[in-house]
């Protein structure tokens, strides 16, 4: 019976990662423009709300789009300042762009980086990827973990720069990888610039156009990451760019298009689109006091929002979800950042739920019924250890109480005085000696008869 639960348990899980991921929930489903290409998804810079899309799940090799995710590392973990020696270059490096790095060829990684986001130079990325993870593995590892942090479930990195086998992505995550790439100052701003100069030992050359010309044709458009994938047939484009306006970001992500022109006129299109027939409601703002709680001791506790929370809907909804506070047991002391409850967005169970955290700190106030109660505890205490050495100073002493007793001096003389010899006796073992004894003894009694009959017959006069 257990065997077969468990190989149920397999058939179901397997069943279970063969089907399609959950469907996202569109803002807008209806007179969606034209786009040449396999899938491309529109998606809130902010909410990362989804505004529509066509196949935008499905799986692709990314190719250079991949060297987004390089370029938001080096920013995030890496020096701009520091100096990189160029390793030893694998051969797949030469598939597309490059500087044409010689080992050991030294260069400041802001410079990798521009060459990085203005040319697509492969090996540009796979340097610097070295010397931040200290390998390429080291660093794709790092790539994959980022890659998981921003909810990009379907993807995995083979590469550092482009293309590799089982290399795989969707145009909503890549959507959630251009969100942060959009939102780095130092990666816009390389982005944007229209050419660079190079001054290596086998490449030299200024003014080297941008691989992405999507900047020239869209005002406030930035082309994030062009990407050629080399087919068999025909080459394939990915195109990841983004729309500022109104101090609002859109995302679009288009894979598979067919050509350069089309694919940024569709990329136009779709953003155009998007910005004007949805809008974004900012609900919550981050640090910014929802509630204020008055705790024991009439302490203050405000509580806010740990991030910001936005919804997108479309341009002509006026109806703004429900925010509700829910709040945990508070036990004092609390902490400034310490979460205290949850605000939640929306009703049942469509609702997403945001921590609330503490704007103060918060002490446990000071408990003066337990301070009077060790007081008094405390004084009788002192009391019965008074009362207790009252009764022994009252107690007779024994003579010796309190004293070191000390041997009497007869016997301390003669512990410390050798022994003398008795004086030897005249009379012991002599007969003359008891003889004359003897006699003294009997004159003794004789005298004394003599005074008794004296003084018996005192008319006597004998």
């Amino acid at each position: 019976m257990k065997k077969k639960l468990v190989a149920l348990w397999l058939l179901l899980s397997l069943v279970a990662g063969l089907l399609p991921p959950a469907a996202h929930a569109d803002v807008l489903k209806e007179g969606l423009p034209e786009v040449a290409g396999a899938s491309y998804v529109v998606m809130d810079g902010d909410s990362h709300e989804v505004l529509f899309g066509k196949k935008y799940d499905q799986t692709f090799d990314p190719q250079s789009l991949v060297q987004m995710m390089t370029a938001v590392l080096i920013i995030e973990k890496g020096n701009l300042k520091d100096t990189v020696t160029a390793p030893e270059m694998p051969a797949a490096i030469n598939s597309g762009n490059t500087v044409f790095l010689r080992k050991n060829e030294e260069f400041k990684l802001s410079r990798l980086l521009e060459a990085i986001l203005v040319y697509n130079a492969n090996d540009a990325a796979y340097a610097a990827a070295v010397h931040i993870g200290g390998s390429e593995e080291k660093f794709l590892a790092m790539m994959n973990a980022r890659a998981k942090e921003l909810g990009m479930n379907s993807t995995e990195f083979k590469s550092v720069y482009g293309g590799a086998k089982g290399q795989k992505s969707t145009a909503h995550d890549m959507a959630l990888l251009a969100a942060k790439a959009s939102s780095l100052k130092k990666y816009v701003e390389y982005t944007l610039k229209p050419t660079m100069n190079w001054n290596g030992e086998m490449f030299a050359h200024d003014n080297i156009p941008n691989a992405n010309g999507f900047q020239q044709i869209m005002e406030d458009g930035i082309g994030l990451k062009l990407s050629n994938e080399k087919g068999s047939k025909e080459d394939k484009l990915h195109l990841a760019a983004s729309y500022t306006h109104g101090g609002r970001t859109v995302i679009a992500v288009v894979a598979g298009a067919e050509s350069e022109a089309g694919l940024y006129v569709d990329i136009e299109n779709l953003l155009t689109f998007g910005m004007e027939n949805t809008k974004s409601m900012k609900l919550i703002s981050k640090d910014t006091p929802l509630a204020t709680l008055t705790l024991a001791g009439d302490q203050k506790l405000r509580v806010a929002a740990q991030k910001d929370v936005s919804v997108t809907t479309v341009s002509s909804n006026s109806l703004r979800p429900d925010v509700a506070t829910v709040l945990n047991k508070i036990d004092l002391p609390i902490k400034k950042g310490d979460v205290v409850g949850e605000a939640k967005v929306g009703e049942g169970s469509k609702a997403t739920g945001v921590p609330l955290v503490a704007l103060d700190d918060v002490k446990k106030p000071f408990d003066w019924w337990k301070c009077l109660a060790i007081v008094l505890l405390l004084a009788l205490l002192a009391l019965v250890i008074i009362r207790l050495y009252a009764l022994s100073r009252r107690r007779p002493k024994s003579p010796h109480q309190g004293k070191k007793r000390r041997p009497p001096t007869r016997a301390l003389k003669s512990a410390q005085a050798p022994k003398a010899s008795l004086p030897h006796n005249p009379s012991q073992g002599s007969d003359r000696g008891r003889r004359g004894l003897e006699d003294r003894v009997r004159k003794e009694q004789n005298r004394r008869t003599t005074y008794t009959i004296h003084r018996e017959y005192p008319g006597d006069d004998r």
